[in-house]
């Protein structure tokens, strides 16, 4: 399950499925089509010497040559708790690519907390956010990351899982002969600052229905008798929420509706042909599709967490980053890519890659 404050990012599937049975989804995301919509309130740099920074914030080391620490970075707080030292490493390298490029007017990172751990099982239980992603049935193993945001009156968060990307290592053994997974870990954290890109650009922050549900969204994360992440059972709340989720990103936008229609519907043609021209992690990303089903703006409208998902992945493609499977991912959404590079150039002034 999935609760659509927070994205959750899974760990992608390195080897296709050959035998083209449907891929199980079951607790990675509501099932439930009609709550599909209720997505999510949850995503200037001096150049700095990387070496430097790769031993600022005061580490520790710790059981296994593993660290912990935190490092405060122009606006951005970074917990490391029980990771590999080449983790924090790969957390910081994008992190100061695209920090250095930003200004004070497009800096949407800005008061956001970066939490890398280990196993989700390590968070302490500080807030509702720590608490949601250890509870049982939301803690996985291979969820990747997790993304929550807010416009001002809760703290933005990134939550990445190290020991989610250990697939990873094998994968690109394989395709590089290096068996290591920094480019995916860079991926993961590039994709969770996508959705908070999609969030903070995709909507007038001091709009009624933004200002009223971030409000509403505060009291509830502050409130000890419910959890917040739950979705709310007042009519007045629910209206509200749903309000925010249908208007609040860059990918709930119509023209993005449209691009992704012409994108799926080549996917769909690929998956009939049983095409090796598919990403490896695209199942993924059709969790809310029926392929079989017309393509149309209502099937985009339930699928607002796919839409979501896919934004935010072909944001840390356009950033630079690349896990292997850039390339045919980007190429399937083709159309989808080019309205993305057009927002970064946009709303960043930045070229994409």
């Amino acid at each position: 399950m999935i609760n659509f404050n927070i994205h959750k990012f899974f760990n992608k599937t390195p080897f296709k499925n050959n035998n083209k049975e449907k891929v199980n989804i079951k607790n990675r995301y509501n099932t439930n089509p009609t709550k599909s919509i209720y997505k999510r309130c949850l995503h200037k740099l001096k150049p700095y010497a990387l070496a430097g920074l790769i031993t600022y914030g005061g580490i520790n080391a710790c059981t296994d040559n593993n660290i912990n620490g935190t490092t405060n970075l122009d606006g951005i707080k970074i917990e490391y708790t029980d990771i590999k030292p080449q983790t924090k490493v790969d957390i910081l390298e994008p992190l100061l690519q695209l920090k250095k490029q930003l200004t004070p007017e497009t800096d949407f990172l800005k008061n956001i907390k970066i939490s890398v751990v280990n196993s989700v099982d390590e968070l302490d239980n500080s807030d509702d956010f720590n608490k949601y992603v250890k509870l049982s049935e939301n803690s996985e193993e291979n969820a990747k990351g997790y993304s929550l945001y807010s416009d001002g009156k809760l703290q933005k968060r990134i939550l990445i899982q190290e020991s989610a990307h250990n697939d990873d290592k094998i994968y690109n053994l394989i395709r590089t002969g290096n068996y290591n997974s920094d480019n995916a870990i860079k991926q993961s954290l590039m994709h969770e600052v996508g959705h908070q890109f999609d969030q903070f650009f995709g909507h007038d922050h001091e709009a009624d229905f933004a200002k009223e549900w971030d409000s509403i969204n505060a009291t509830r994360f502050n409130d000890p008798q419910i959890n917040s992440f739950d979705f709310p059972s007042n009519v007045s709340t629910q209206k509200s929420k749903v309000t925010y989720d249908l208007n609040c990103a860059l990918s709930d936008k119509n023209k993005f509706y449209y691009t992704m229609i012409d994108d799926l519907k080549n996917i769909a043609k690929l998956k009939k042909l049983g095409s090796d021209e598919l990403a490896n992690n695209i199942d993924y990303y059709l969790s809310f599709i029926d392929l079989n089903a017309p393509i149309n703006y209502e099937a985009m409208e339930l699928a607002d967490a796919t839409r979501a998902e896919v934004y935010a992945n072909l944001f840390s493609y356009a950033i630079g980053q690349d896990d292997g499977d850039k390339a045919k991912f980007t190429k399937n959404f083709a159309n989808s890519y080019k309205l993305v590079k057009k927002d970064i150039i946009k709303y960043l002034h930045i070229i994409p890659k």
